[in-house]
């Protein structure tokens, strides 16, 4: 037991026993949205703690336009380096086709990622689908 010298391992990876589905970005309905931060914590009820150095999940998406229209979701850890995660672009499947995407994204010094959504509709439109679910999560 110790003295109270316990410290966790650097870089530890846990994943998760079962999947955990984000609260905002798992619906329909989705129209253009500017890079904004998604704070991991919140959206995932607590099971993301903040400042996390990574995270493993999988992004869903289909657009009812995909076919003919540039369409995507990302998830980065900055909005100035779109290579640093992952992302979903149903783009040039049939419309309404789901593009899936899993893979590692790294979190900002927070623990947070950045998001943009680019849909094939009018603003307002709601033409994407998106569905982000968490599988485990890397501790700093």
């Amino acid at each position: 037991i110790g003295e109270g010298n316990y410290t966790r391992p650097q870089g530890e990876e846990i994943y998760f026993e079962i999947q955990d589905d984000s609260t905002s970005l798992y619906t329909s309905g989705f129209s253009d949205t500017a890079a904004y931060t998604l704070n991991l914590e919140a959206d995932s009820n607590g099971k993301i703690p903040k400042g996390a150095k990574a995270i493993y999940a999988q992004i869903e998406s289909k657009d009812s336009g995909s076919a003919g229209t540039d369409c995507y979701v990302r998830m980065m850890n900055s909005s100035s380096n779109s290579d640093s995660g992952i992302q979903s672009y149903p783009y040039g499947k049939a419309n309404d086709t789901y593009d899936r995407t899993p893979g590692v994204v790294p979190c900002d010094a927070n623990g947070d990622v950045v998001v943009t959504l680019n849909s094939s509709g009018s603003p307002g439109a709601g033409t994407l689908d998106v569905y982000v679910k968490y599988f485990g999560v890397m501790l700093r």
